[in-house]
C-alpha cells in the first residue's frame, strides 16, 4: 500500500502535465483508492471524456485560466444548488471565497510571474453532493 501512495503521489505532482479531463481521472482514481469512494459512487467516473451527464450537480466556468506574466483576476462561476468548497490552490493565486452555497462567482487573484518560465497549476473545486469535483486549469506566461 505505501508504494502504491508513493506512486500515485508521484502522478499528482505530475498533474500539470495531463490534459484536465486526465487530471480529473486520476484524481478519482486516487480517492477511490484511499477510501474516499469506489466509482461506482462517484458519477465522475461514468464519463472519461466529454461533458458530464444532465444531472451533475457541480458545474464551473471557464474550465481554463490563461494570463500573462503581469498576473491578473479572473472570475469562476460556480453553478449548483448545494454547499462547495475550494480546496486547492496554486501558491501564486488567491482565491476568494473558498467556500459557499448555491451557485456563486470565485475571484481569482494571479500574482506576477517575474521567471521566464510559464507556470501550469490548478484550481479543485468540490462540490458536497455526491463527492463531485471540478479542477480548472490555471496557465501564465513567463515574462519576456
Amino acid at each position: 500500500m505505501k508504494r502504491y501512495f508513493n506512486d500515485s503521489w508521484h502522478e499528482i505532482q505530475q498533474m500539470s502535465k495531463f490534459s484536465p479531463m486526465k487530471r480529473n481521472k486520476l484524481l478519482q482514481m486516487l480517492l477511490t483508492v484511499l477510501g474516499f469512494g469506489t466509482c461506482s459512487e462517484l458519477e465522475s467516473c461514468a464519463f472519461e471524456y466529454g461533458p458530464p451527464p444532465e444531472d451533475y450537480t457541480l458545474r464551473v466556468t471557464p474550465s481554463e485560466v490563461r494570463v500573462g506574466s503581469k498576473g491578473g483576476t479572473e472570475e469562476l462561476k460556480v453553478v449548483t444548488d448545494d454547499s462547495w468548497s475550494v480546496s486547492h490552490v496554486p501558491s501564486y493565486c488567491t482565491a476568494t471565497p473558498t467556500s459557499g452555497r448555491d451557485s456563486g462567482i470565485v475571484h481569482v487573484y494571479i500574482d506576477e510571474n517575474y521567471s521566464i518560465d510559464a507556470r501550469y497549476g490548478y484550481i479543485l473545486i468540490i462540490g458536497a453532493a455526491g463527492g463531485e469535483s471540478v479542477m480548472v486549469d490555471v496557465i501564465q506566461n513567463g515574462s519576456q
